[in-house]
């Protein structure tokens, strides 16, 4: 919704509006029209889109609206429904016993740059119109991957040119002013030909760094002096399927650097949103205190713009500011764990009611009424008497409105004293000392669920809180992925008319594998699949055989995103039978040819994987499962050195066809029994050479002739000579052939 052109008919309602929300009003138009702050370094906006998300965030600290003014934040990809208006990183604290605020709202309170020292030695702001003052994407995959959802999304007119973007940002990847990036090499040096940038193991990273010591940009958001702040921000997520496909990550390191040296006292931070769900003028907000979360969701079950699948969406912390524990404590800070300190969670969450005299938002540029406001939000505070909000429910005072739950309906929620509306909210963590030169590293998740059959707008919150879990998990693991098993190690044996796979030859390999346990996985099994060539997925694969440990565990049930339905189905994911483990299988029939029994010389492909299982897995799938290695197997007898008179070559007559050629263009025949190296030389009954062919495979017995002759053409039908040598063993040998041709069939006319 474009909160800019909103055009009201009733005057009446104009005034009553106006009169008691005023500033609100007035904020929402202020912030990209300002008359201060314009274009600087390019590109300044760029989208994060690499999951179900795809929204806006610029190099001023501005975020989730878009360039236009309308809702930036558009769930899912590619509905053009927004969930989020916008959103902003807020930060209060103390110098000298005096409050100031900064940060990003409606309006930015931040410029674009980082902060440097010049030449006197004292901190200053770059210019911000310098070149590499611009926001940064990367995707580690960008150079081959396929780029159609971004070209749909808006990146740009063709792969080609998404593709550029993404290679210059990897080129230029300002790893020298704190941008994080996978050093290959463990050299502490960034070097574009080696390194891959961005957030390790994720599909997709944004960067930029700002700050707020420009006092024109402070005053004009909350009337306040700079605190003296360079903030670094750091955007990803990860292209994957369940919950981590329905979240964003945002880091926000700041660094003191007061102009004066001074230290930050009874510091807060704050994330802070403008949520509309659909539809801007029916949300109701709530928070979770064990979850530290807060979130936006529907008031009803029908929305205009999502109509019967509407969305939640909400923000965790993380990760809060880092402070001073107990011995027994630890805290997580730059990717390590610190003993004797700890994190800090939401300390308090604060909301807004559009026209409401109590829940009001506080008013832009003005010291007493906005800096001093919001300072009072992120204590829990009312934003301008400073009292504590009083629960209704149990008539206390509480610095967590709204805590209740909408579930069930109970405790403190929204819609109970006031009326569907435009809510904001914010949570908040503190209070915390930054000394001089001090850094402070502060993550969220920005979390979005359901739009999707069969989910309502009460159920997304369920489903949210469930993503919420799930990204505090992955985050005090390090994005630690649960992974399957380590990969069985496959041995293979072949005679004419069976296959045999094996992964008992190596101990520790089995041990390795079948001993695996991890956050409640433990090994379950192996599956035995046939593939119909290298290149297709497991779906379009066939289960031979499942061998799983006897303890009940037979049949494994997954929910699945079905995408053509678009909603959430039953799905039997493992099929075990309580067989026992064993560690071999004999193959001597064709699952993709009605079990038919196997072609002698014919290629065909198989697949061995283990699997996990969790029966009350932390969140997602019940099982994993590691990737399929491709095993091509062709049935054969063992070749014998001394034994040539086995070489042959089938069939022989050719009579126009061969039972293993999948078209009428592509005829060939084999020679089979052949040693590790062989020379073939075809001649016809005049002692021409027709065809050379080299065999240089040693791990096959075979090699076709295509039946062209050197020149790429078809060879007339009539006898051939076959003179094969075998420089190892220095023996020839010589075969006749005789090629029969079908009668031609015309294609056309």
């Amino acid at each position: 919704m474009n909160k800019r052109i909103t055009i009201f008919v009733n005057l009446f309602l104009i005034i009553i509006f106006f009169s008691n929300n005023q500033l609100f009003s007035q904020e929402k138009d202020a912030g990209i029209n300002s008359p201060i702050f314009k274009i600087n370094g390019e590109p300044s906006y760029t989208k994060f889109n690499i999951n179900r998300i795809s929204t806006w965030f610029k190099n001023d600290g501005e975020s989730d609206i878009h360039q236009n003014g309308n809702s930036g934040f558009i769930y899912p990809k590619g509905s053009n429904k927004g969930a989020v208006f916008q959103s902003g990183f807020l930060w209060g604290g103390k110098v000298d016993g005096k409050v100031r605020v900064g940060g990003s709202v409606y309006r930015q309170g931040t410029v674009p740059g980082r902060v440097i020292k010049n030449s006197t030695g004292k901190w200053e702001a770059v210019n911000p119109n310098e070149p590499d003052v611009r926001i940064y994407r990367v995707r580690p995959d960008y150079a081959n991957a396929n780029l159609k959802n971004e070209v749909s999304d808006g990146d740009g007119k063709d792969q080609n040119e998404v593709r550029e973007k993404y290679k210059k940002d990897w080129m230029e990847w300002p790893a020298d002013q704190g941008t994080p990036f996978d050093d290959i090499n463990k050299n502490g040096i960034y070097e574009p030909k080696i390194d891959i940038p961005g957030v390790p193991g994720a599909d997709q990273t944004i960067w930029f760094v700002c700050n707020d010591f420009d006092p024109r940009a402070t005053e004009f958001l909350y009337g306040s002096l700079p605190l003296g702040i360079e903030e670094q921000v750091t955007v990803w997520g990860y292209n994957t399927d369940g919950p981590l496909g329905n979240m964003l990550f945002r880091k926000y390191i700041l660094i003191n650097k007061n102009l004066e040296e001074k230290s930050f006292t009874d510091m807060y931070v704050s994330i802070w949103s403008d949520i509309d769900v659909g539809n801007a003028s029916d949300d109701y907000v709530g928070c979770d205190t064990t979850l530290g979360l807060g979130f936006g969701y529907n008031s009803n079950s029908i929305d205009p713009v999502y109509e019967v699948n509407v969305p939640a969406v909400g923000f965790k912390i993380v990760q809060g500011p880092i402070i001073e524990g107990t011995p027994s404590d630890t805290a997580n800070f730059k990717n390590k764990y610190i003993s004797g300190k700890k994190n800090l969670g939401m300390t308090a969450f604060y909301f807004t009611v559009n026209g409401d005299n109590i829940y009001t938002y506080p008013s832009q540029e003005v010291y007493q009424t906005g800096t001093l406001a919001f300072y009072n939000l992120f204590q829990g505070k009312l934003a301008y008497t400073g009292e504590l909000p009083i629960n209704h429910k149990t008539s206390l005072p509480t610095k967590f409105p709204l805590s209740g739950n909408p579930i069930d309906r109970t405790g403190w929620i929204d819609g109970q004293i006031h009326s569907p509306g435009n809510r904001t909210f914010g949570l908040a963590s503190g209070p915390f000392n930054m000394a001089y030169g001090d850094t402070q590293e502060i993550v969220f998740a920005e979390i979005a669920a359901g739009a999707t059959k069969g989910i309502d707008n009460l159920q997304a919150v369920t489903l949210l809180k469930e993503y919420s879990k799930v990204s505090q998990f992955l985050y005090n693991h390090f994005f630690d992925f649960i992974a399957a098993p380590s990969k069985p190690q496959i041995n293979v044996t072949t005679s004419e008319s069976e296959i045999t796979l094996s992964w008992d030859q190596d101990p520790t390999a089995v041990m390795l594998t079948e001993s695996y346990s991890k956050y409640g996985y433990n090994f379950e099994g192996y599956n035995i699949y046939q593939i119909p060539a290298p290149g297709f997925p497991l779906s379009e694969a066939k289960l031979i055989a499942t061998f799983d440990i006897k303890n009940g565990v037979t049949s494994i049930i997954d929910k699945e995103f079905d995408e053509i339905n678009n909603v959430y189905i039953d799905k039997v994911i493992a099929f075990g039978t309580d067989s026992g483990i064993k560690r071999s299988i004999t193959i001597n029939k064709d699952a993709f040819n009605a079990n038919l029994p196997l072609n002698y010389g014919q290629k065909y492909y198989f697949a061995v994987t283990a699997y996990s299982y969790n029966e009350r897995p932390p969140f997602g799938s019940h099982i994993f499962e590691n990737p399929i290695d491709v095993i091509e197997v062709t049935p054969q007898s063992a070749f014998i050195q001394e034994d040539i008179s086995r070489i042959n070559v089938f069939p022989n007559p050719y009579y126009g066809a061969n039972p293993q050629e999948i078209n009428k263009y592509q005829r060939f025949v084999t020679f089979s029994h052949l040693p590790a190296e062989a020379t073939i030389k075809i001649f016809n009954l005049a002692g021409q050479l027709v065809a050379h062919i080299e065999k240089t495979n040693p791990e096959s017995q075979f090699v076709r002739w295509d039946l062209n002759n050197d020149a790429g053409y078809m060879v007339a039908g009539g006898l051939y000579l076959a003179y094969i040598e075998m420089p190892e063993l220095g023996k020839t040998k010589v075969l006749k052939i005789a090629i029969i041709h079908e009668q031609p069939i015309l294609d056309r006319f």
